[in-house]
Protein backbone atom coordinates (compact mmCIF):
# COMPACT_ATOMS: atom_id res chain seq x y z
CA UNK A 1 0.00 0.00 0.00
CA UNK A 2 3.26 2.52 1.12
CA UNK A 3 4.79 3.09 -1.95
CA UNK A 4 8.79 2.08 -1.89
CA UNK A 5 10.77 4.51 -1.42
CA UNK A 6 8.84 7.24 0.38
CA UNK A 7 9.77 7.63 4.64
CA UNK A 8 6.46 7.76 6.61
CA UNK A 9 8.04 7.16 9.70
CA UNK A 10 8.44 10.89 10.53
CA UNK A 11 5.09 11.99 9.43
CA UNK A 12 3.05 14.99 10.95
CA UNK A 13 0.34 14.02 12.91
CA UNK A 14 -2.54 14.19 10.52
CA UNK A 15 -3.64 17.62 11.98
CA UNK A 16 -1.12 19.35 10.49
CA UNK A 17 -1.99 19.12 6.78
CA UNK A 18 -5.27 18.26 6.72
CA UNK A 19 -6.23 22.10 8.58
CA UNK A 20 -4.64 23.82 5.19
CA UNK A 21 -6.99 21.26 3.04
CA UNK A 22 -9.81 21.67 4.62
CA UNK A 23 -9.96 25.80 4.79
CA UNK A 24 -8.60 25.92 1.23
CA UNK A 25 -11.73 24.66 -0.63
CA UNK A 26 -13.72 27.91 0.77
CA UNK A 27 -11.33 30.68 -0.56
CA UNK A 28 -11.71 28.80 -3.57
CA UNK A 29 -15.61 29.26 -3.36
CA UNK A 30 -15.03 32.67 -2.28
CA UNK A 31 -13.39 33.72 -5.37
CA UNK A 32 -16.46 32.16 -7.76
CA UNK A 33 -19.06 33.75 -5.27
CA UNK A 34 -17.36 37.25 -6.14
CA UNK A 35 -17.05 37.09 -9.89
CA UNK A 36 -20.73 35.84 -9.64
CA UNK A 37 -21.53 39.33 -7.52
CA UNK A 38 -19.39 41.54 -9.84
CA UNK A 39 -19.30 39.96 -13.31
CA UNK A 40 -18.15 41.35 -16.11
CA UNK A 41 -17.05 44.55 -13.79
CA UNK A 42 -14.03 41.58 -12.47
CA UNK A 43 -13.04 40.20 -16.28
CA UNK A 44 -12.75 43.89 -17.78
CA UNK A 45 -9.15 44.50 -16.25
CA UNK A 46 -6.50 42.20 -14.45
CA UNK A 47 -6.21 45.14 -11.94
CA UNK A 48 -9.92 46.13 -11.48
CA UNK A 49 -9.75 46.16 -7.35
CA UNK A 50 -12.47 43.04 -7.87
CA UNK A 51 -10.07 41.15 -10.40
CA UNK A 52 -7.21 41.80 -7.41
CA UNK A 53 -9.20 40.09 -4.71
CA UNK A 54 -10.11 37.19 -6.56
CA UNK A 55 -6.86 36.65 -7.61
CA UNK A 56 -5.19 36.45 -4.58
CA UNK A 57 -7.95 34.75 -2.95
CA UNK A 58 -7.02 31.86 -5.25
CA UNK A 59 -3.32 32.54 -5.11
CA UNK A 60 -3.49 33.12 -1.21
CA UNK A 61 -5.84 31.41 0.12
CA UNK A 62 -6.63 28.35 -2.17
CA UNK A 63 -2.90 27.59 -3.48
CA UNK A 64 -0.48 28.34 -1.45
CA UNK A 65 -2.93 27.16 1.65
CA UNK A 66 -2.66 23.59 -0.12
CA UNK A 67 0.86 23.61 -1.08
CA UNK A 68 1.69 24.93 2.43
CA UNK A 69 -0.28 21.99 3.80
CA UNK A 70 1.34 19.45 1.07
CA UNK A 71 4.93 20.89 2.13
CA UNK A 72 4.36 19.97 5.80
CA UNK A 73 3.67 16.39 4.58
CA UNK A 74 5.95 15.90 1.52
CA UNK A 75 9.01 17.28 3.58
CA UNK A 76 9.43 14.41 6.05
CA UNK A 77 8.03 12.00 3.56
CA UNK A 78 10.42 12.61 0.42
CA UNK A 79 13.18 13.93 2.48
CA UNK A 80 12.82 12.31 6.21
CA UNK A 81 12.98 15.93 7.46
CA UNK A 82 10.76 16.47 10.10
CA UNK A 83 9.97 20.05 11.07
CA UNK A 84 10.38 20.93 14.35
CA UNK A 85 6.73 20.86 16.36
CA UNK A 86 5.00 20.16 13.24
CA UNK A 87 1.62 20.98 14.75
CA UNK A 88 2.80 24.10 16.55
CA UNK A 89 4.41 25.25 13.29
CA UNK A 90 1.28 24.47 10.73
CA UNK A 91 -0.51 26.73 13.56
CA UNK A 92 1.83 29.87 13.48
CA UNK A 93 1.41 29.39 9.37
CA UNK A 94 -2.43 28.74 9.07
CA UNK A 95 -3.80 31.12 10.76
CA UNK A 96 -1.86 33.88 9.81
CA UNK A 97 -2.27 33.04 6.22
CA UNK A 98 -5.82 32.28 6.23
CA UNK A 99 -6.16 36.01 8.02
CA UNK A 100 -3.81 37.64 5.77
CA UNK A 101 -5.62 36.23 2.39
CA UNK A 102 -9.25 37.19 3.86
CA UNK A 103 -7.65 40.74 4.77
CA UNK A 104 -6.20 41.56 1.70
CA UNK A 105 -8.74 40.66 -0.38
CA UNK A 106 -11.08 42.42 1.75
CA UNK A 107 -8.64 45.32 1.56
CA UNK A 108 -8.87 45.42 -2.17
CA UNK A 109 -12.61 46.25 -2.18
CA UNK A 110 -12.59 48.49 0.63
CA UNK A 111 -9.25 50.19 0.15
CA UNK A 112 -8.84 50.67 4.42
CA UNK A 113 -5.57 51.18 5.14
CA UNK A 114 -5.76 49.26 8.50
CA UNK A 115 -6.60 46.31 6.62
CA UNK A 116 -3.52 46.33 4.85
CA UNK A 117 -1.87 47.14 7.53
CA UNK A 118 -3.08 43.87 9.51
CA UNK A 119 -2.72 42.23 6.51
CA UNK A 120 1.00 42.64 6.16
CA UNK A 121 1.95 41.73 9.68
CA UNK A 122 -0.19 38.72 9.03
CA UNK A 123 1.49 37.29 5.89
CA UNK A 124 4.57 38.25 7.32
CA UNK A 125 4.29 36.45 10.24
CA UNK A 126 2.88 33.07 7.89
CA UNK A 127 5.53 32.88 5.42
CA UNK A 128 7.84 34.08 7.86
CA UNK A 129 7.69 31.16 10.29
CA UNK A 130 6.74 28.69 6.82
CA UNK A 131 10.69 30.19 5.01
CA UNK A 132 12.54 29.91 8.39
CA UNK A 133 11.27 26.28 9.76
CA UNK A 134 11.73 25.20 6.27
CA UNK A 135 14.86 26.76 5.33
CA UNK A 136 16.01 25.40 8.45
CA UNK A 137 15.14 22.31 7.78
CA UNK A 138 16.72 21.92 4.27
CA UNK A 139 20.22 23.75 5.68
CA UNK A 140 21.56 20.08 6.50
CA UNK A 141 21.06 18.15 3.50
CA UNK A 142 23.52 18.18 1.03
CA UNK A 143 22.53 14.86 -1.07
CA UNK A 144 20.74 15.27 -4.49
CA UNK A 145 17.26 15.13 -4.52
CA UNK A 146 14.73 16.56 -7.35
CA UNK A 147 11.86 17.58 -5.13
CA UNK A 148 14.32 19.51 -2.55
CA UNK A 149 15.98 21.18 -5.18
CA UNK A 150 13.28 22.35 -7.06
CA UNK A 151 12.00 22.99 -3.07
CA UNK A 152 14.26 25.30 -2.79
CA UNK A 153 14.01 27.47 -5.84
CA UNK A 154 10.35 27.63 -4.86
CA UNK A 155 11.39 28.80 -1.64
CA UNK A 156 13.34 31.43 -2.90
CA UNK A 157 10.64 32.50 -5.27
CA UNK A 158 7.96 32.56 -2.71
CA UNK A 159 10.37 34.91 -0.16
CA UNK A 160 10.70 37.31 -3.93
CA UNK A 161 6.82 37.25 -4.22
CA UNK A 162 5.77 37.63 -0.76
CA UNK A 163 8.22 40.98 -0.63
CA UNK A 164 7.13 42.62 -4.11
CA UNK A 165 3.55 41.85 -2.92
CA UNK A 166 4.13 43.84 0.43
CA UNK A 167 5.98 46.96 -1.60
CA UNK A 168 2.96 47.01 -3.91
CA UNK A 169 0.46 47.03 -0.69
CA UNK A 170 3.24 49.74 0.23
CA UNK A 171 3.15 51.67 -2.41
CA UNK A 172 -0.85 51.68 -3.14
CA UNK A 173 -1.03 52.66 0.36
CA UNK A 174 1.75 55.60 0.86
CA UNK A 175 2.59 56.06 -2.93
CA UNK A 176 6.63 54.92 -2.66
CA UNK A 177 8.53 56.79 -5.82
CA UNK A 178 8.58 53.25 -7.47
CA UNK A 179 7.30 51.96 -10.74
CA UNK A 180 3.91 50.21 -9.35
CA UNK A 181 3.60 48.87 -13.46
CA UNK A 182 6.77 46.74 -13.36
CA UNK A 183 5.93 45.43 -9.93
CA UNK A 184 3.07 44.55 -11.07
CA UNK A 185 4.10 42.71 -13.88
CA UNK A 186 6.53 40.83 -11.95
CA UNK A 187 4.63 40.22 -8.54
CA UNK A 188 2.76 37.20 -10.26
CA UNK A 189 5.54 35.98 -12.64
CA UNK A 190 7.69 35.28 -9.80
CA UNK A 191 4.23 33.87 -7.70
CA UNK A 192 2.90 31.74 -10.81
CA UNK A 193 6.56 30.27 -11.80
CA UNK A 194 8.86 30.35 -9.51
CA UNK A 195 6.51 29.51 -6.02
CA UNK A 196 3.86 27.57 -7.61
CA UNK A 197 5.06 26.19 -10.72
CA UNK A 198 8.84 24.73 -9.70
CA UNK A 199 6.78 23.28 -6.49
CA UNK A 200 4.52 21.81 -8.84
CA UNK A 201 7.24 20.58 -11.09
CA UNK A 202 9.45 19.03 -8.02
CA UNK A 203 6.08 16.97 -6.79
CA UNK A 204 5.61 16.07 -10.44
CA UNK A 205 9.56 14.60 -10.88
CA UNK A 206 9.20 12.79 -7.26
CA UNK A 207 5.45 11.38 -7.35
CA UNK A 208 4.24 10.94 -10.77
CA UNK A 209 6.40 8.11 -11.85
CA UNK A 210 6.10 6.58 -7.94
CA UNK A 211 2.29 6.95 -7.58
CA UNK A 212 1.15 7.11 -11.03
CA UNK A 213 3.90 3.97 -12.33
CA UNK A 214 5.22 6.34 -15.56
CA UNK A 215 8.49 6.04 -16.55
CA UNK A 216 11.31 8.91 -15.21
CA UNK A 217 11.38 12.38 -16.41
CA UNK A 218 14.13 12.96 -18.87
CA UNK A 219 17.31 13.49 -17.11
CA UNK A 220 17.68 17.07 -18.52
CA UNK A 221 14.30 17.93 -18.31
CA UNK A 222 14.61 17.19 -13.92
CA UNK A 223 18.36 19.37 -14.05
CA UNK A 224 17.78 21.95 -16.03
CA UNK A 225 14.55 22.91 -16.18
CA UNK A 226 13.94 24.84 -12.96
CA UNK A 227 17.48 26.51 -12.19
CA UNK A 228 17.40 27.73 -15.93
CA UNK A 229 13.95 29.40 -15.87
CA UNK A 230 15.01 30.90 -12.45
CA UNK A 231 18.09 32.21 -14.19
CA UNK A 232 15.66 33.18 -16.58
CA UNK A 233 13.18 35.35 -14.43
CA UNK A 234 16.18 36.88 -12.35
CA UNK A 235 17.20 38.41 -15.60
CA UNK A 236 13.76 39.47 -16.74
CA UNK A 237 13.59 41.13 -13.16
CA UNK A 238 16.97 42.99 -13.73
CA UNK A 239 16.43 44.43 -17.31
CA UNK A 240 12.50 45.12 -16.64
CA UNK A 241 13.02 48.92 -15.58
CA UNK A 242 15.60 49.56 -18.14
CA UNK A 243 13.95 51.66 -21.05
CA UNK A 244 15.92 50.65 -23.60
CA UNK A 245 14.83 49.56 -27.15
CA UNK A 246 17.51 46.17 -27.05
CA UNK A 247 16.56 45.72 -23.34
CA UNK A 248 12.42 45.85 -24.23
CA UNK A 249 13.76 42.78 -26.76
CA UNK A 250 15.53 40.66 -24.12
CA UNK A 251 12.56 41.09 -21.84
CA UNK A 252 10.24 39.71 -24.76
CA UNK A 253 12.91 36.54 -25.32
CA UNK A 254 12.63 35.66 -21.49
CA UNK A 255 8.92 35.82 -21.86
CA UNK A 256 9.50 33.04 -24.63
CA UNK A 257 11.68 31.56 -22.90
CA UNK A 258 9.32 30.77 -20.15
CA UNK A 259 6.66 30.56 -22.07
CA UNK A 260 8.85 27.10 -23.60
CA UNK A 261 9.37 25.88 -20.51
CA UNK A 262 5.76 25.61 -19.40
CA UNK A 263 5.23 24.29 -22.91
CA UNK A 264 8.22 21.67 -22.29
CA UNK A 265 7.09 20.74 -19.11
CA UNK A 266 3.44 20.07 -20.13
CA UNK A 267 4.41 18.08 -23.18
CA UNK A 268 6.92 15.80 -21.29
CA UNK A 269 4.07 15.38 -18.66
CA UNK A 270 1.25 14.36 -21.08
CA UNK A 271 3.72 11.90 -22.77
CA UNK A 272 4.48 9.99 -18.93
CA UNK A 273 0.61 9.95 -18.35
CA UNK A 274 0.05 8.40 -22.06
CA UNK A 275 2.89 5.90 -20.91
CA UNK A 276 1.50 4.33 -17.76
CA UNK A 277 2.00 0.70 -17.10
CA UNK A 278 -1.31 0.60 -14.73
CA UNK A 279 -3.73 1.66 -17.97
CA UNK A 280 -6.83 1.71 -14.51
CA UNK A 281 -7.39 5.57 -14.16
CA UNK A 282 -6.30 6.76 -11.40
CA UNK A 283 -8.13 9.52 -9.44
CA UNK A 284 -5.26 11.79 -10.03
CA UNK A 285 -5.15 11.58 -13.56
CA UNK A 286 -8.22 13.44 -14.83
CA UNK A 287 -7.29 16.34 -13.05
CA UNK A 288 -3.29 16.40 -14.22
CA UNK A 289 -4.38 15.85 -18.05
CA UNK A 290 -6.56 18.87 -17.91
CA UNK A 291 -3.81 21.25 -15.69
CA UNK A 292 -1.00 19.99 -18.10
CA UNK A 293 -3.48 21.09 -21.35
CA UNK A 294 -3.93 24.40 -20.09
CA UNK A 295 -0.50 25.11 -18.62
CA UNK A 296 0.37 24.14 -22.28
CA UNK A 297 -2.10 26.52 -23.99
CA UNK A 298 -1.08 29.04 -21.53
CA UNK A 299 2.37 28.64 -22.79
CA UNK A 300 1.48 28.81 -26.50
CA UNK A 301 -0.50 32.24 -25.41
CA UNK A 302 2.95 33.21 -23.98
CA UNK A 303 4.37 33.31 -27.22
CA UNK A 304 2.28 34.39 -29.17
CA UNK A 305 1.67 37.69 -27.15
CA UNK A 306 4.86 39.62 -28.76
CA UNK A 307 3.06 39.50 -32.20
CA UNK A 308 -0.41 40.47 -30.87
CA UNK A 309 -2.98 42.84 -32.10
CA UNK A 310 -2.55 45.89 -29.56
CA UNK A 311 -6.01 45.44 -28.89
CA UNK A 312 -5.93 42.00 -28.04
CA UNK A 313 -3.11 41.81 -25.42
CA UNK A 314 -5.62 42.33 -22.90
CA UNK A 315 -7.66 39.66 -23.31
CA UNK A 316 -4.61 37.10 -24.46
CA UNK A 317 -3.22 37.81 -20.81
CA UNK A 318 -6.47 37.62 -18.85
CA UNK A 319 -6.86 34.28 -20.93
CA UNK A 320 -3.06 33.33 -19.96
CA UNK A 321 -4.11 34.13 -16.57
CA UNK A 322 -6.83 31.74 -16.10
CA UNK A 323 -4.95 28.72 -17.75
CA UNK A 324 -2.33 29.07 -15.61
CA UNK A 325 -4.59 29.86 -12.51
CA UNK A 326 -7.84 27.93 -12.52
CA UNK A 327 -6.64 25.97 -15.33
CA UNK A 328 -3.22 24.72 -14.73
CA UNK A 329 -2.48 25.12 -10.64
CA UNK A 330 -6.06 24.55 -9.56
CA UNK A 331 -6.55 21.20 -11.91
CA UNK A 332 -3.45 20.18 -10.30
CA UNK A 333 -4.17 20.91 -6.97
CA UNK A 334 -7.50 19.31 -7.04
CA UNK A 335 -5.98 16.02 -8.57
CA UNK A 336 -2.88 16.22 -5.66
CA UNK A 337 -5.76 16.62 -3.02
CA UNK A 338 -7.65 13.85 -4.00
CA UNK A 339 -4.63 11.38 -4.20
CA UNK A 340 -3.50 12.49 -1.02
CA UNK A 341 -6.71 12.71 1.62
CA UNK A 342 -7.78 9.47 1.01
CA UNK A 343 -4.32 7.96 1.40
CA UNK A 344 -3.12 10.32 4.52
CA UNK A 345 -6.57 9.20 5.88
CA UNK A 346 -6.00 5.27 5.01
CA UNK A 347 -2.72 5.48 6.85
CA UNK A 348 -2.85 7.67 10.00
CA UNK A 349 -5.80 5.18 10.84
CA UNK A 350 -4.21 2.51 9.87
CA UNK A 351 -0.71 3.35 11.92
CA UNK A 352 -3.08 3.94 15.11
CA UNK A 353 -5.38 1.10 15.33
CA UNK A 354 -3.46 -1.67 12.68
CA UNK A 355 -5.89 -4.77 14.33
CA UNK A 356 -9.21 -2.86 14.29
CA UNK A 357 -10.27 -4.36 11.25
CA UNK A 358 -12.63 -1.81 10.19
CA UNK A 359 -9.92 0.83 8.71
CA UNK A 360 -11.64 1.22 5.19
CA UNK A 361 -8.98 0.91 2.37
CA UNK A 362 -8.47 3.62 0.17
CA UNK A 363 -10.42 3.36 -2.83
CA UNK A 364 -13.51 3.19 -0.18
CA UNK A 365 -12.51 5.86 0.96
CA UNK A 366 -12.32 7.28 -2.62
CA UNK A 367 -15.00 6.45 -4.03
CA UNK A 368 -17.71 9.00 -2.58
CA UNK A 369 -15.98 11.42 -4.42
CA UNK A 370 -17.12 10.95 -8.36
CA UNK A 371 -13.55 12.55 -9.68
CA UNK A 372 -14.46 11.28 -13.12
CA UNK A 373 -17.51 13.49 -13.14
CA UNK A 374 -16.10 16.49 -11.45
CA UNK A 375 -13.16 16.56 -13.86
CA UNK A 376 -16.04 16.46 -16.71
CA UNK A 377 -17.41 19.39 -14.67
CA UNK A 378 -14.25 21.32 -14.31
CA UNK A 379 -13.09 20.90 -17.86
CA UNK A 380 -16.74 22.97 -18.92
CA UNK A 381 -16.50 25.67 -16.01
CA UNK A 382 -12.82 26.19 -16.74
CA UNK A 383 -13.56 26.50 -20.96
CA UNK A 384 -16.86 28.70 -19.41
CA UNK A 385 -14.00 30.63 -18.07
CA UNK A 386 -12.26 31.46 -20.91
CA UNK A 387 -14.73 32.46 -23.09
CA UNK A 388 -15.57 34.89 -20.33
CA UNK A 389 -12.28 36.46 -21.00
CA UNK A 390 -13.35 37.29 -24.78
CA UNK A 391 -17.55 37.64 -23.39
CA UNK A 392 -17.66 39.04 -20.18
CA UNK A 393 -21.10 38.43 -20.17
CA UNK A 394 -20.69 34.59 -19.35
CA UNK A 395 -18.66 35.90 -16.10
CA UNK A 396 -21.28 35.13 -14.12
CA UNK A 397 -22.85 32.01 -15.43
CA UNK A 398 -19.01 30.26 -14.86
CA UNK A 399 -19.17 32.13 -11.31
CA UNK A 400 -21.62 29.71 -10.92
CA UNK A 401 -19.89 26.61 -12.23
CA UNK A 402 -16.69 27.77 -10.19
CA UNK A 403 -18.78 27.91 -6.93
CA UNK A 404 -20.29 24.45 -7.35
CA UNK A 405 -16.78 22.90 -8.18
CA UNK A 406 -15.44 24.69 -5.02
CA UNK A 407 -18.42 23.19 -2.84
CA UNK A 408 -18.27 19.45 -4.62
CA UNK A 409 -14.13 19.80 -3.70
CA UNK A 410 -14.53 21.08 0.05
CA UNK A 411 -17.88 18.75 0.87
CA UNK A 412 -15.77 15.95 -0.11
CA UNK A 413 -12.68 17.11 1.91
CA UNK A 414 -14.95 16.87 4.59
CA UNK A 415 -16.68 13.73 4.48
CA UNK A 416 -13.11 12.89 4.26
CA UNK A 417 -12.30 14.39 7.66
CA UNK A 418 -16.05 13.03 9.13
CA UNK A 419 -15.17 9.63 8.17
CA UNK A 420 -11.75 9.86 10.12
CA UNK A 421 -13.27 11.16 13.23
CA UNK A 422 -15.94 8.43 12.74
CA UNK A 423 -13.84 5.49 12.27
CA UNK A 424 -11.64 7.07 15.18
CA UNK A 425 -14.05 6.76 17.42
CA UNK A 426 -15.46 3.44 16.78
CA UNK A 427 -11.29 2.09 16.79
CA UNK A 428 -11.07 3.77 20.17
CA UNK A 429 -14.38 2.19 21.82
CA UNK A 430 -13.12 -1.33 20.68
CA UNK A 431 -11.64 -3.63 23.51
CA UNK A 432 -7.78 -3.93 22.92
CA UNK A 433 -6.41 -7.20 22.48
Amino acid sequence: MIPTGLSFQQAPPISGPFRFFLTAPWFLLSAAVLLIVMGPDLMRSRHAPAALAATHLLTLGFTSMVMVGALLQLLPVLAGLALPRPVLTARLIHWPLTLGAISLATSFLWSESWLMVFCAGSLCMGFGVLLVSFLLSLRPVCAPNVFLDALRHALVGLALTVGMGLTLLMMRDHGLPISYERWANLHPQWGVFAWSTFLVMGVAYALIPLFLLTPAYPKPVVRFLVPGLMVVLVLKTLISGVSNPEMGRLEDGCNVVLALGCILFSSVTLRLLGQRKRKVMDVAIYFWKIGMVALLLGGVIGLLLPWAPQDRIENLRLTMGVLLLPGFLVAVIHGMLYKIIPFLTWFHLQSTYPRSGIIPNVRELQAPYRVQQQAAFYGFSLLLLVLACWFPSLSRGAGVLWAIDAWWLGSNLLGSAMTYKRVQKIARSLPTA
